[in-house]
């Protein structure tokens, strides 16, 4: 969470510097641009064109429970929140699995618009 908050400010320092950018792109574990999007919601016109794409690849609300884990618990619980936050909040989401997608829709009950983009992987490699 401290880490989420920091690269908020490394973002405003950037932004204050060299003006906002046309887009962001982070991933969700960890939630690390949730203060970001807190940020953008908080203060009028800042980042208001930029586009804050999330990449899913490993939300920890869902390892928690894959790896049975209690996601009750804090720091994990918060964690959770935070994450879905940033999911919810993003402009644009982005996933390599139809699997983690779904996995992801499902837990949190709601029909993310999530375009899937599978890792260029060769299987015979």
């Amino acid at each position: 969470m401290a880490y989420a908050w920091q690269m908020a400010r490394e973002v405003e320092a950037l932004v204050a510097e060299e003006g906002p950018p046309d887009c962001i792109e982070a991933q969700e574990y960890n939630a690390i641009a949730t203060y970001v999007m807190e940020d953008r919601l908080q203060r009028s016109g800042y980042l208001a064109e930029t586009t804050i794409l999330l990449t899913l690849h490993s939300p920890d609300f869902l390892l928690q429970s894959v790896n049975g884990q209690d996601s009750y618990a804090f720091p994990a619980y918060w964690r959770g929140w935070m994450e879905r936050q940033a999911i919810i909040r993003a402009d644009a989401l982005l996933c390599p699995s139809t699997w983690l997608a779904a996995s992801a829709r499902a837990e949190m009950g709601v029909q993310l618009p999530i375009e899937i983009i599978p890792c260029p992987m060769d299987p015979d490699y």
